[in-house]
């Protein structure tokens, strides 16, 4: 399944098929119109790797926190903590 922006904000989509098309989709159309969870949003998110263009590498946790309000800031942080130690 070939995935794009516009595809993000008219249907939700599971946490799996995010992550396979990952390098194809914006951070920040993830962000907004996706609900995405805490590990995601470290593993993904607030890795520049995944950067599709240089606006993603401007989103802080502050965004994710105000776009994602079902997640704590407290569990972002414990999650990027796991990942990057």
């Amino acid at each position: 399944m070939s995935m794009t922006d516009f595809d993000l904000k008219y249907k939700k989509y599971d946490i799996s098929i995010l992550e396979k098309n990952i390098d194809s989709l914006s951070q920040w159309a993830l962000v907004k119109y996706q609900d995405l969870t805490a590990e995601f949003c470290a593993k993904y998110i607030l890795d520049e790797q995944y950067a599709s263009c240089e606006e993603d590498t401007y989103i802080c946790l502050d965004d994710i926190v105000w776009f994602q309000s079902h997640i704590k800031r407290e569990d972002i942080l414990i999650a990027y903590k796991k990942l990057h130690g």
